[in-house]
């Protein structure tokens, strides 16, 4: 996929740091393992590297790969309009 970074784990925790930056302190204040920031960040994370599922999992404490899949999903379908708009924000940002 164009425009994905491969660099391995380093390359990972920064993009990680500049994408947590981007998300105002108040919503990253919320907890849950579904909290939209979370969800919003793994997405954006898996669409410009090749980060995995497990270890977005752990670093953004979402419980197990497969949960971190399934939320990814619901937003990739529609079913997380919070994280969505979260994503988008992401977006448009990480192109300055």
């Amino acid at each position: 996929m164009a425009g994905r970074i491969r660099a391995g784990r380093n390359a990972w925790y920064e993009a990680l740091q500049a994408a947590r930056d981007r998300v105002a302190v108040a919503q990253r204040q919320c907890p849950l393992k579904s909290a939209p920031w979370k969800v919003a960040v793994a997405a954006h994370l898996k669409a410009t590297t090749d980060v995995s599922n497990r270890w977005l999992a752990a670093e953004l404490d979402m419980g197990s790969h497969v949960y971190v899949s399934k939320h990814v999903g619901n937003l990739r379908l529609g079913r997380a309009p919070a994280a969505a708009e979260l994503l988008r924000a992401l977006e448009v940002k990480g192109k300055a």
